[in-house]
């Protein structure tokens, strides 16, 4: 019998770069599967390779997707969370920006586990400032005027990725991080959607503890 729901495919006891795919399905109503057999699903798919997970299984189709910004870019056109004005160019920055979160997790990720200060030339230096202040200004373009959203009023995939990255920045600095009102502003816009209210009673840590500020 073939498997009705999709499934998130990510290592077990966090939600790291799986936590917007998550919080995505959650909003949108969708019932999932998660399996922590990474390597048994990423080398033992006979179609398209995949590699980095997370991973999604979509059994409508039987396709399997991996890379967080190609699985919530997938999902956006398969659920409507896409801008809904601005055509290929709004979609071309939805994808821009979800891009640049990428970067940004991945750069502070390895700061905080690679460099001997622990992250903290990147938190503190300037290069994260220059990060946020990009951010800040991609979220005035439209919050601005018409709602606390990357798109004003409109949520759409790319926002679950900021989320995920604030998230995530939170765990690896805590109060090192730098002044940010409108990436707080549009945290807690995200985190009030009941979806996630209801899935923050239960869901895993971003992160493990070894990583956590302070720590």
């Amino acid at each position: 019998m073939a498997q009705s729901k999709p499934t998130v495919v990510y290592w077990p006891n966090f939600t790291g770069r799986a936590q917007p795919v998550f919080m995505l399905l959650e909003d949108a109503g969708v019932e999932y599967t998660y399996s922590t057999a990474v390597n048994d699903e990423r080398y033992g798919h006979d179609g398209f390779p995949t590699f980095a997970p997370p991973l999604y299984k979509d059994p409508e189709n039987g396709v399997l997707i991996s890379q967080t910004t190609a699985i919530l870019s997938y999902l956006g056109a398969i659920h409507g969370y896409q801008p809904e004005e601005g055509g290929p160019i709004s979609q071309a920055q939805c994808h821009q920006l979800g891009l640049d979160i990428a970067d940004v997790w991945a750069e502070a990720y390895r700061a905080r586990n690679k460099d001997a200060d622990r992250g903290s030339g990147f938190c503190t230096g300037g290069r994260l400032q220059t990060w946020i202040t990009h951010l800040d200004k991609a979220l005035q373009v439209h919050s601005a005027s018409s709602g606390p959203y990357l798109f004003g009023e409109k949520v759409t995939w790319a926002d679950f990725a900021l989320h995920n990255l604030w998230n995530t920045l939170v765990h690896l600095y805590g109060s090192k991080l730098p002044e940010t009102d409108l990436l707080l502003k549009h945290y807690e816009a995200m985190k009030s959607r009941p979806a996630l209210t209801k899935y923050y009673e239960t869901s895993l840590p971003v992160l493990y503890a070894s990583n956590k500020a302070d720590s």
